[in-house]
């Protein structure tokens, strides 16, 4: 299979066949794993001993691979049954596509807001330490 076989109309909307038994098994571990690592996240951001802002980013990160496994899952469910609309390749792609966005923003948010909310937290930890 060429690279630009990918490149064409018919290859993202055209009703796919049966899906091989390697590639649903792929699959599978793959959202398996997603969903496990996301659940350990939105676990671990709960422990007490770790910093707030640590904690958010966490409980983010775990809410990516938990909702994005699911509806992975969905997908494979979908393919597997050979629903004629929603097994389309163009979903997988579109899954692709909102995992990079939101893992994007996550990313963002931990690079950009984070350092700010931790310098105006000790800023006003500062500030109102004698007011106490």
């Amino acid at each position: 299979m060429s690279i630009l076989h990918l490149l064409t109309w018919s290859y993202w909307f055209a009703v796919p066949t049966v899906i091989s038994y390697s590639a649903l098994l792929t699959l599978v571990i793959v959202f398996g794993l997603m969903f496990l690592a996301g659940i350990t996240f939105k676990k671990v951001s709960h422990d007490v001993r770790i910093e707030k802002f640590s904690a958010k980013v966490l409980a983010r990160w775990g809410s990516l691979l938990t909702v994005m496994a699911v509806l992975g899952y969905l997908y494979v469910f979908l393919r597997y049954e050979r629903t004629p609309l929603f097994s389309l390749r163009m979903f997988l792609g579109l899954w692709v596509v909102g995992f990079i966005y939101w893992a994007y923003r996550i990313y963002v948010y931990q690079t950009k807001k984070i350092p700010e909310l931790r310098a105006r937290h000790d800023r006003d930890a500062q500030k109102y330490a004698y007011l106490r």
